[in-house]
């Protein structure tokens, strides 16, 4: 079981810290505010309350034992710095570090931080993305320009096969599933349900109300979606 300290319980940390615990993660959650760490402290493995500015109070918590180190402090980025400096001068295997903006980022980055995450900036780039191509239901940015997205099919691509769509020679992106939804069963009194198709058959014809799942670059994927979606 991995191991991860998230320190400074805002909205960020928090959901960050729950989310870990939820799924199966052991989490140490640090505030210098006892009422966040009250409002955790039954979600959590180790809710504790400390000063992360306080080298001998981060040490006392046996920090260097955990995997992964998040640094979540959000508006105050004196104790955001000071408590990397500290998590590096006890040489915590593996840190990640919350910045604001860019400057944030910068400084950051020049301690020798080398994961460093923007979460305002990233969900304000998704939510751009999602305004700008409803069509794009949904996407995780991965390394080197690479996404996965779930593309709703539409009327363009209805009744043509993934062998005529030829996505990986004409797009240079693959897909990875479709998700389809059955039809509605009145007699039987059955509600629609959405099931997952293997694509190892090139002559599946696509629906109105297919989602492709697929991968490859970003600007791959913006192509196929003007041309065919849009």
């Amino acid at each position: 079981m991995q191991k991860f300290a998230v320190i400074g319980l805002g909205r960020f940390g928090t959901t960050l810290s729950l989310s870990l615990s939820e799924k199966g993660a052991e989490v140490m959650a640090i505030d210098k505010n006892p009422e966040r760490v009250e409002f955790i402290k039954d979600d959590v493995a180790f809710p504790v309350a400390l000063d992360s500015t306080d080298i001998k109070a981060l040490e006392s918590q046996n920090i260097r034992e955990f995997d992964i180190c998040i640094v979540a402090i959000g508006a105050d980025f004196e104790s955001q710095v000071l408590t990397t400096v500290n998590l590096l001068t006890l040489d915590v295997p593996h840190i990640i570090a919350r910045a604001m903006n860019d400057t944030q980022r910068l400084i950051l980055d020049r301690m020798g931080i080398k994961e460093i995450i923007l979460p305002e900036v990233e969900m304000a780039e998704k939510l751009a993305e999602t305004l700008l191509q409803p069509e794009l239901k949904a996407f995780l940015k991965l390394a080197d320009g690479y996404e996965i997205a779930e593309i709703n099919a539409g009327s363009k691509l209805a009744g043509k096969s993934l062998r005529e769509l030829d996505l990986r020679k004409r797009f240079h992106i693959n897909v990875i599933a479709i998700q389809r939804t059955e039809a509605e069963d009145e007699e039987k009194d059955m509600k629609p349900k959405k099931r997952l198709l293997g694509v190892t058959d090139p002559e599946i014809r696509l629906i109105d109300e297919d989602v492709l799942l697929v991968i490859g670059k970003e600007k791959d994927i913006k192509k196929f979606i003007d041309l065919y979606i849009q």
